[in-house]
């Protein structure tokens, strides 16, 4: 259910700085003074002087520790960099304008300061792909209908007319929509209000068990929670539910912490009722899954609707990113905001142990406020998002893109723009997306600051976000030496480690405009691995690179035994790692050189060790204990060994 949102909080900023509060001190009339001149200054176009002013008056208030004071301060400080084109520093004053305004409570004119702050900041993010087993069971929380690693394509299309007819139901948006994005798609969202029987649905869930799809039902107490009871009503329709031989992803009252909808203004109220739903789909439907999904704003009063982790198995989230130049910082008519980061607060509060669902978003290649097309703007941010998604969170496991013009100034339907459908459809080739339940991604993506990288050629991308939300190229240079380029997103390049084996490299990553001029650079120092280990001729990834100590290769064991197919127990306190694959039992203890194997103790030459974390374990010990043949390529650098 999308809804135009328009937030006036840099309005309130801006009333709110003009009242200042100053101490009752003999140091007053001074910083009056001061602020004045500033004042002045700002008035007359002289930024460069308003902004020394403000400095200088800055330590005085920081003094007297009057948080609204120097909040305002700040405020004043991020506009005057703003003009001076010092966007960094402008970023770094509106996030402590923003910190000073939640510490005095102002939680509207936090979320205004660190609006602003996002619009103008630069963000480079690098990794490298890797295979899904470098991450194993880490992004898994176990929920229904879960994929392990990958997110599940979904759509709303039911009021795209280029997909669906709603009277005959020929074409129907099950069957027509991947025509129309040549992509299968593993749900569709259907809109049912409460009361609606189960039946009545009966046309979208036959075509849905045809095609072998999920669907998602978005049941809504339209007339509010007082008709939401655990009676005949809802227990019939969690019985039909069950008969339908279709995953269902039940999404009750979303969106209830905005005012828009009929059920927000109580949340206790509110989570009563979810779990009174949530209870009784538990009892009667094995096959659906409940959704919990508030709209990403506002984001303070999200929490406070939260059910609990026992009656929600997926956090859905709405979100959609509509053009609106008019609060461009910069006044010159443009979008600055980040689509693929709006849901972020969300994701950091629950993906931890839910799985996250963006449960219904799209970008309008309309702007609502001048009723003009912004082709161009919605086709980057749809690249970026689907690019940048399976890189920033790994845990979003389904994305449904909401394909309506819904009923606004806004347009969504990709059946109306074709760069913006042409877009989607090559984004959505990436493997981390998934077209049925039950399928896994193939690929991951790996922070390499935190990774490193192999010693062997690596694909390389970037997430970047910038000023210019139109980059037109990213450079990547490796010690200096340009590395590569790359012109659409993900911003991504290869690049051959190998001469760097054992190094730390600095990787500069360069990022353009869309006229052509260095917008920002990002330099990170990144750590290459000793080795290359390979199974059965594939290239195995880790989540930390492999070591060489006393000319031994050691190895993560949590990635070694996925790529096994071997169990690994760990007891932390004595700090024995078991593997156990097939007959065979390998036990080694961290810091000790006497290793068991079927409990017959041995003693190698380098014992098992901890970093950050993980476990090392010696890869020969592991390779011939379980009685694997192994070889070394001089040339590669690069350990292998068969299963078969």
């Amino acid at each position: 259910m999308q809804k135009n949102l328009y937030l006036f909080t840099s309005l309130l900023t801006l009333v709110l700085a003009v009242t200042f509060l100053f101490p009752s001190t003999s140091e007053s009339a001074s910083m009056w003074s001061i602020y004045s001149d500033a004042e002045e200054a700002r008035n007359n176009g002289e930024y460069n002087a308003a902004l020394q002013n403000y400095e200088a008056v800055l330590p005085s208030f920081l003094e007297n520790e009057g948080n609204t004071n120097i909040a305002m301060i700040y405020n004043r400080m991020g506009s005057m960099q703003v003009e001076l084109g010092l966007y960094e520093e402008a970023v770094e004053s509106w996030e402590q304008e923003a910190n000073y305004w939640e510490k005095e409570g102002s939680t509207q004119s936090a979320i205004a300061a660190t609006s602003n702050a996002n619009d103008l900041r630069s963000d480079v993010q690098l990794f490298r792909e890797a295979d899904s087993h470098a991450v194993a069971d880490q992004y898994d929380t176990g929920a229904k209908f879960e994929p392990e690693i990958g997110a599940l394509l979904g759509a709303y299309a039911e009021e795209d007319d280029a997909v669906h007819d709603s009277t005959s139901g020929n074409p129907h948006y099950i069957e027509e929509f991947p025509n129309l994005v040549n992509h299968d798609h593993a749900a569709y969202l259907l809109y049912v209000s409460w009361g609606t029987p189960f039946s009545q649905l009966a046309s979208h869930i036959r075509r849905a068990e045809e095609q072998g799809v999920a669907m998602q039902l978005a049941l809504q107490p339209d007339d509010g929670l007082g008709e939401v009871q655990d009676g005949e009503y809802i227990r019939q329709f969690a019985q039909d539910a069950a008969n339908a031989d279709i995953p269902i992803f039940l999404r009750f009252a979303n969106e209830m912490n905005g005012e828009w909808v009929e059920w927000y203004d109580e949340p206790e109220r509110y989570i009563d009722k979810y779990r009174t739903v949530a209870n009784v789909f538990q009892q009667e439907a094995d096959n659906v899954a409940m959704v919990w999904a508030p709209n990403y704003f506002p984001p303070d009063n999200i929490t406070d609707y939260y059910p609990g982790d026992h009656y929600v198995d997926w956090v859905g989230v709405s979100m959609y990113q509509r053009h609106n130049g008019e609060d461009d910082l910069l006044g010159e008519g443009v979008d600055r905001s980040s689509y693929v980061e709006k849901f972020e607060h969300i994701y950091d509060l629950y993906a931890d142990r839910k799985p996250i669902f963006i449960s219904e978003g799209a970008v309008s290649h309309i702007d609502p406020n001048t009723n003009e097309g912004v082709t161009e703007w919605a086709t980057r941010h749809v690249e970026t998002f689907y690019n940048s998604l399976p890189m920033l969170y790994p845990g979003v496991k389904a994305v449904f893109w909401f394909s309506s013009d819904g009923q606004s100034a806004n347009d969504y339907r990709l059946s109306q723009n074709d760069q913006v459908l042409n877009a989607y459809q090559e984004a959505i080739q990436n493997d981390f997306y998934l077209s049925n339940i039950g399928d896994m991604s193939p690929v991951t993506y790996l922070p390499v600051d935190t990774t490193g990288v192999a010693p062997t050629e690596t694909a390389l991308h970037a997430h970047v976000e910038t000023i210019d939300p139109l980059i037109s190229k990213v450079e990547y240079y490796v010690n200096g030496a340009l590395a590569g380029t790359s012109t659409e997103p993900s911003w991504s390049i290869n690049y051959d480690f190998l001469s760097h084996r054992s190094e730390t490299v600095e990787i500069e990553v360069k990022v353009y405009g869309e006229d052509g001029h260095l917008v920002t650079t990002d330099t990170q120092n990144i750590g290459v691995g000793a080795t290359n280990v390979e199974l059965n001729n594939a290239q195995i990834d880790f989540d930390t690179q492999a070591q060489i100590k006393n000319d031994r290769t050691f190895i993560p064991v949590r990635q070694i035994a996925e790529s096994l197919g071997a169990d690994v127990s760990w007891d932390a306190t004595t700090q024995t790692a078991d593997i156990e694959h097939n007959d065979t039992t390998l036990s080694m203890t961290i810091g000790d050189k006497t290793v068991y194997q079927n409990q017959q103790p041995e003693t190698i030459d380098a014992a098992p060790f901890l970093d950050d974390n993980r476990t090392f374990l010696p890869l020969r010990f592991i390779i011939e204990g379980l009685g694997l043949e192994l070889d070394w390529n001089e040339d590669t650098y690069t350990t292998s060994f068969t299963t078969e």
